[in-house]
């Protein structure tokens, strides 16, 4: 449950996130998941985010942008990377045209994830 993580503060030197803040959709609960990675990380720590900055196909979900991961996690300065292509086009052109899905991936257009790694400032 990441309202309440069973770690004592600063445990961790690497605080992970994966596509869940998006699935997410509470305010509130956003501020208290963000609020517990924060603890958990160790002073020198840093976090990792990964997850959709938009996802217009899945109403269940909600993209997270760069300003909100700024305004849940005060204290910390990321640097971003737009990263994996939209799944409906890498699904579309991979099985037949890998080098170009990779190519448009390079191009970061389309990439609707963002990869960022956080440290307190």
């Amino acid at each position: 449950n990441a309202a309440a993580l069973p770690f004592a503060d600063g445990a961790f030197d690497l605080v992970i996130q994966a596509t869940a803040f998006s699935s997410i959709l509470e305010e509130s609960a956003r501020r208290t998941a963000a609020a517990e990675m924060a603890r958990v990380a160790a002073p020198a720590g840093a976090i990792v985010w990964f997850d959709f900055r938009l996802n217009p196909a899945n109403p269940a979900t909600r993209g997270v942008s760069r300003a909100e991961v700024r305004r849940l996690f005060p204290g910390f300065y990321f640097q971003w990377q737009r990263v994996a292509l939209a799944p409906p086009l890498l699904r579309m052109l991979l099985p037949d045209h890998p080098v170009a899905a990779r190519r448009l991936e390079a191009l970061r257009w389309g990439n609707l994830h963002h990869l960022g790694l956080g440290r307190r400032a």
